[in-house]
């Protein structure tokens, strides 16, 4: 059985999120503010990647498919759940995490530069 190609299955440029962020780049008085209003609104960057802008009405994990690279430092295998479980809009929480080290991390690469003015953690208990 054959599958249809979803938006994130193509190739990066064809996307409207990177079209927009290059338009952005271009014009140097343009730029792009996602306000935050409250924790897991769908103001914020992260959900506009993982809907193409807002042109998709479904958000999909931006981790789970490469629209951004996420790394820890066990690699991309954690002992409990999955690196992309980090960025989960599920209304109940991932149990995902590093092992108990004190020098343990897990970064998020957008593959952009900007300057966040709020963000939003939660913890899986």
């Amino acid at each position: 059985k054959m599958v249809a190609k979803q938006w994130y299955d193509y190739d990066r440029t064809s996307f409207a999120f990177v079209k927009k962020l290059r338009d952005v780049e271009k014009c140097e008085s343009s730029s792009l503010v996602f306000k935050h209003a409250s924790d897991f609104d769908e103001n914020g960057i992260l959900y506009w990647m993982g809907t193409n802008a807002k042109t998709e009405g479904e958000w999909v994990n931006p981790g789970t498919y490469g629209l951004v690279a996420i790394s820890s430092s066990e690699g991309r295998t954690l002992p409990y759940g999955r690196v992309e479980d980090v960025l989960s809009r599920d209304a109940a929480p991932k149990n995902c995490h590093t092992s108990d080290d004190v020098n343990a991390w897990i970064a998020i690469d957008l593959g952009l530069v900007f300057v966040p003015t709020a963000y939003t953690l939660r913890h899986a208990r």
